[in-house]
């Protein structure tokens, strides 16, 4: 499986014109930790991953809700994943509460053929063919293939877009207005609020179709919220400009793949001498009217989008304009495919789904035209849409060499401020009797073999938590001791268990920011990432920091706020932190990255950049040497010749003296990092292991 990491939501307005705070992205956070299906263009019968909201990500510009996507690799991966989507659609959209479907069976009562399912979507609903047009006759007077079955929507008491109150039942906008066709998709609520608004204007006369198939309880009328940006046409008004023939506009590889669309048609022509227009949507992938099952896989049907129109040549306006869906059978679709769209049509199922009559405008139009082909943005191309400022570029992906331009080293803004990220994961195994565990988070590879190291800079930090907190501090076996002669210093993961374990993070943060604080008083410019995991009653919370010393101190005058007693309350302490950060938000300061921080657990650790073995490295005693790259890296040599990049030894410590008591560094309580001017630390024995690539050299910026 491939895994990455994004971004799924932020506090910041979106545009849908609504923000969320701290306390929806926490309850985002905690309804979906666990993780979900991903489905492309939230079409649920077309899985692409998995999705787990990973964590809160708080700096003082924006709090973001991150998470992690993976993606299957090959094709067992991928039905391994297709079934955990059904097992999570069966328990999320498929368990309906017991009262819930007694009152639907009470409500519909001998209506129901024993063929129905429940589903839970907007409303709770039942999925039974023929159950609304039996249930409510006068609504449905033909078959839904009949044009005349439109309903005025004046008549219709509307709880949501596409959503309808009628005799204490809750009755849907089509099924055709579902991604897919499919009853278990979301219905196109931006085109049919859209419509909706028309019923407001009286020379318009509006009709939708319904669905004979589906009925709700309206006292569970949830509106489903897609993140998804799908914008709205910005057009001139003259029709003129639109050629007449037949056009073709083909997709992009991207619309495609994403959206299931190969190319559309427009067609103008004549009929019965008035301007007339059709266009028609081409599919790649099959769609799921006639059925709501995510497994499907009887005859395959395809389901394309139709739009009709008529213009009134004195005043130059559409006067009628409807949306259908025509539907073809796999051979008929075959035959769709050699043919152009005035060629086309006669061999689909035809359903109406919507009518406008009257003088409708043009702007109007052409915005009614767009909604309704959601997700297909080549109805708004070729009716003159402004490209949208955030056009999607793709580039292939290119596998570097590796060569001397691999070791880059992460790039800290100086401006970077303080992040923090609390995550929510699983419980692995954990030994339950151990209060205290630190653990390694860095690797080497060295004399052929995967080291777990721990960097000998955090020994402080490890004596002062041996000192403060309740019960041993136990560190994890089998590490190595690694001395990088840099700034930057990667805490070792602090494990909590038992009933101290809440004022024990406390504690650490305390020793955390007390350690930034020494630090800011020897003018040190250290960076420093530190993570603290949570053993909690059904998860573990991972609470993970990292700044510049001197920022801590400073957007943080009092400290760490205290986490709650209950760590199920730490919503307060995000609330509390990021206010107490955002204090100190300068104007217009853009979040800064931390890609290079964030690992996909979550936590933040920052990993060096070695020299790779092919460039050739050379020292005298005096600390002078060469290193030979190739001659294309002419970046490489710049970089390191002007003293912005600078190249530090690594080494792993087998044994270290204190200057103070004499006994080895890492059992001793001294503190060489806290108190240098009344300890020092000589190295007894150690073993080069490779040259680190570094903006902060301990011998070179040791002062800020």
């Amino acid at each position: 499986m491939k895994q990455t990491l994004g971004v799924f939501n932020t506090d910041r307005v979106n545009r849908q014109g609504f923000r969320f705070d701290i306390a929806g992205l926490a309850s985002m956070l905690n309804q979906s930790w666990r993780g979900s299906p991903s489905f492309i263009s939230h079409d649920f019968h077309r899985l692409i991953g998995w999705t787990n909201a990973l964590g809160l990500h708080i700096q003082a510009e924006e709090v973001r809700l991150m998470g992690r996507f993976t993606f299957p690799e090959n094709q067992e991966e991928h039905q391994q994943m297709h079934e955990q989507a059904m097992l999570y659609l069966q328990e999320r959209i498929g368990e309906v509460k017991p009262d819930l479907k007694r009152q639907l069976q009470d409500l519909l009562g001998q209506h129901l053929s024993g063929e129905h399912s429940f589903l839970i979507r907007e409303c709770v609903s039942v999925i039974d063919d023929g159950i609304a047009k039996r249930t409510f006759p006068d609504l449905f007077p033909s078959d839904e293939t009949d044009k005349r079955s439109l309903v005025d929507v004046r008549k219709l008491k509307c709880i949501g877009p596409g959503v309808f109150e009628y005799k204490g039942c809750a009755l849907f906008a089509h099924r055709y207005f579902r991604r897919s066709l499919s009853q278990l998709n979301n219905l196109n609520d931006v085109f049919l609020a859209k419509l909706l608004e028309l019923k407001d204007i009286s020379e318009l006369e509006i009709q939708i179709a319904l669905d004979p198939n589906s009925v709700g309880l309206p006292n569970t009328y949830q509106m489903p919220i897609e993140l998804q940006h799908w914008w709205g046409p910005r057009f001139n008004d003259d029709l003129t400009r639109i050629p007449t023939g037949v056009t073709r506009h083909e997709a992009t590889e991207r619309t495609r793949d994403f959206h299931g669309i190969s190319h559309m048609e427009f067609w103008w022509h004549q009929q019965n001498d008035i301007q007339t227009l059709e266009c028609e949507e081409v599919r790649t992938s099959r769609t799921f009217g006639t059925n709501f099952s995510a497994d499907y896989e009887d005859d395959e049907m395809y389901g394309c989008r139709y739009v009709h129109s008529m213009v009134d040549s004195k005043t130059k306006l559409p006067y009628h304009l409807d949306g259908a869906i025509r539907e073809y059978e796999e051979t008929a679709y075959i035959d769709r495919l050699d043919q152009d769209i005035s060629k086309s049509g006669k061999t689909s199922r035809y359903v109406k789904l919507w009518r406008v009559d009257g003088p409708v405008e043009i702007n109007l139009w052409k915005e009614l035209i767009c909604h309704f082909y959601r997700d297909n943005e080549l109805a708004g191309e070729y009716l003159g849409a402004e490209k949208d400022a955030l056009a999607i570029e793709t580039m292939p992906s290119q596998t570097p060499a590796v060569t001397a331009n691999t070791i880059f080293p992460p790039r800290i803004a100086s401006e970077f401020g303080v992040h923090a990220m609390v995550t929510y994961q699983p419980l692995n195994n954990y030994d339950p009797e151990v209060d205290c565990m630190m653990i390694a988070l860095g690797a080497i590879s060295f004399a052929a073999a995967q080291r777990l190291v721990m960097e000998y800079s955090a020994l402080d930090y490890v004596k002062m938590l041996r000192e403060s907190l309740e019960g041993e501090v136990q560190l994890s076996q089998n590490i190595a001791w690694i001395c990088y002669d840099d700034m930057d210093i990667n805490l070792p993961l602090l494990l909590l268990n038992g009933r101290h374990a809440v004022s024990n993070t406390n504690t650490a943060l305390q020793i955390l920011w007390d350690m930034c604080k020494s630090f800011t008083a020897q003018s040190e410019h250290r960076f420093i990432t530190s993570n603290i995991s949570i053993v909690a009653s059904d998860r573990l919370v991972s609470i993970s920091l990292a700044a510049f010393a001197k920022d801590f101190v400073t957007m943080l005058p009092q400290g760490m706020p205290k986490l709650p007693e209950e760590i199920s309350d730490i919503e307060e302490w995000l609330t509390a932190l990021h206010a107490t950060m955002a204090k100190y938000l300068k104007d217009q300061v853009s979040p800064c990255s931390v890609e290079d921080l964030m690992r996909l657990n979550g936590c933040f650790f920052m990993s060096r950049s070695f020299l790779p073995e092919s460039c050739k490295v050379q020292f005298n005693d005096a600390g002078e040497g060469t290193v030979e790259f190739p001659e294309s890296e002419t970046r490489v040599v710049e970089m390191i010749s002007s003293k912005q990049w600078h190249l530090t030894p690594a080494r792993l410590i087998y044994k270290a003296l204190c200057s103070s008591c004499q006994c080895e560094y890492a059992a001793c309580n001294c503190k060489v990092l806290i108190t240098p001017s009344s300890t020092t630390v000589s190295v007894e024995d150690c073993e080069l292991v490779g040259f680190a690539v570094t903006e902060r050299s301990a011998n070179c910026s040791a002062k800020s």
